[in-house]
């Protein structure tokens, strides 16, 4: 199970077995380890490309919004704001199904810097590769004019669940940045998906 966890799920969970009693911590595991079945049996049946991630996309803004109206003070602390951008210079990973959904709207018009695509994707988003690019070609080729997103409504679940309480100039700066909601469902789908674990017979 852990195994499947994106690197920020691992860092989460690695946080949560460090501070709490071993008790807490099965339950926490435990807890989401049924709620990722729960997200599994919902998802495996259905058919795979860009209705599917529009699927998840709904089920990740239900859980950003439940955390944001039950945990103290988040919303007043998030620092995101439309026509910041800074997270749009970061490493996403997306899902096949995510790729499916940009690729629909790009030859539905959006038009996107092919050869600024081309040079990202000589880079890995692990470790600190990703870093070595000059900033602006580290752009999102989706990201528009005054830094407002031109596909937000079916930005990737990495996107929608992110979101920090410092300062944007740090968001390139992980030791910096405190990221202060994780959606831990959606993390460990997504790398289930790349998986295989929702392929099609």
């Amino acid at each position: 199970f852990q195994g499947a966890a994106t690197a920020s799920l691992a860092t989460v969970l690695e946080d949560a077995r460090k501070k709490r009693s071993r008790e807490s911590y099965v339950d926490l595991f435990t807890a989401l380890f049924q709620q990722i079945y729960d997200l599994w049996k919902t998802y495996q049946d259905m058919p795979p490309g860009a209705d599917r991630a529009r699927s998840l996309h709904r089920s990740v803004d239900q859980h950003v919004a439940e955390a944001i109206r039950t945990i103290p003070n988040l919303k007043t602390d998030i620092s995101c704001r439309a026509g910041c951008g800074a997270c749009c210079h970061i490493a996403v990973s997306i899902t096949e199904d995510e790729a499916d959904l940009l690729a629909e709207r790009v030859r539905g018009g959006i038009e996107i810097d092919l050869d600024a695509l081309k040079r990202q994707a000589k880079y890995s988003n692990d470790g600190g590769d990703w870093k070595t690019i000059p900033r602006p070609d580290r752009r999102c080729p989706f990201l528009g004019e005054g830094e407002m997103c031109r596909v937000y409504d079916d930005r990737p679940a990495a996107c929608r669940k992110y979101f920090v309480k410092s300062p944007p100039a740090d968001c390139d700066n992980i030791a910096k940045s405190s990221a202060v909601l994780y959606v831990m469902e959606p993390e460990v789908f997504a790398r289930w998906e790349d998986a295989g674990v929702f392929a099609s017979d």
